[in-house]
């Protein structure tokens, strides 16, 4: 079975409901979520756990959650610097 967008939200809502901070992997779904749509089919995705280390990188790099969303938008960056 192919992980299209709606199975994807389904892993990720049901991890969220358990009160864990899901993260996306570094490809597949990680990259299309920050492109705003499906590029490519998908077999998997791939999540993680948010950590301190996590967040200050993501913050280091501007990307932050679009006003108003309650944490179900995808990221957006500002910039990224080394």
């Amino acid at each position: 079975m192919m992980m299209d967008a709606t199975n994807a939200l389904t892993v990720i809502r049901a991890r969220q409901t358990q009160g864990v901070e899901v993260w996306l992997g570094d490809g597949g779904w990680g990259v299309d979520a920050l492109l705003g749509e499906q590029t490519r089919p998908h077999k998997d995705v791939s999540t993680g756990r948010a950590t301190a280390t996590t967040r200050w990188r993501t913050a280091r790099c501007g990307y932050t959650r679009p006003p108003g969303s309650a944490g179900t938008e995808p990221f957006r960056a500002s910039r990224c610097g080394a």
